[in-house]
């Protein structure tokens, strides 16, 4: 997981303004309010999607604040490599 948040970090490196504004604050805000947080945009040229990575302890917190920003929360894990 850590290094999904990684790969995002990069992507804004590679590709500034890739992620929009309204994302940045919300990971601003959720970086003050959540241990290990990370973020990385989807789809072609940021897409409207993120992932966000947290802790599982951390799910609600998360989730609360990304309604709170006006998004919407789509549900997903990450399945074990086969």
């Amino acid at each position: 997981m850590k290094l999904i948040g990684e790969e995002g970090n990069s992507r804004e490196k590679l590709a500034p303004g890739i992620t929009p504004y309204e994302v940045k604050e919300l990971y601003v805000t959720l970086m003050h309010e959540v241990n290990h947080i990370g973020l990385k945009m989807c789809g072609a040229g940021g897409g409207g999607c993120f992932i966000l990575t947290h802790k599982e302890e951390d799910k609600d917190k998360v989730q609360s604040l990304v309604k709170s920003a006006n998004m919407q929360v789509l549900d997903f894990f990450i399945e074990s490599p086969l």
